[in-house]
């Protein structure tokens, strides 16, 4: 386990390759690139994506698709590596901060 600060940070269309070697790791049915840069591509006033940064490498990241007056995670993953380290609960805290931030 490193001991470098983790930084989260918004996903950029250049952590793409990164999220989506994650992506194969973790889910049964992952996201392409495709898939993730059209996110990126939506109104910020609809999508909200984050990625965890330790050492300067990306260890896991967080979306959420906002739709009228309710936010929905569209996506939460975290490294292999790195899970057990609670990345995931730090992302949801951003994510679920994001979206009451919102209300």
């Amino acid at each position: 386990m490193s001991t470098a600060p983790l930084r989260i940070e918004p996903l950029r269309r250049r952590h793409i390759p990164a999220v989506t070697r994650i992506e194969r790791m973790v889910s049964a049915n992952p996201w392409s690139a495709e898939l993730f840069r059209g996110e990126l591509a939506l109104p910020e006033a609809t999508r909200y994506y984050r990625v965890a940064r330790r050492g300067g490498r990306l260890v896991g990241f967080g979306g959420l698709m906002f739709v009228l007056d309710e936010a929905h995670v569209t996506t939460l993953s975290v490294h292999p590596d790195h899970q057990g380290q609670r990345i995931g609960t730090r992302l949801l805290a951003v994510l679920v901060r994001e979206a009451r931030a919102r209300e």
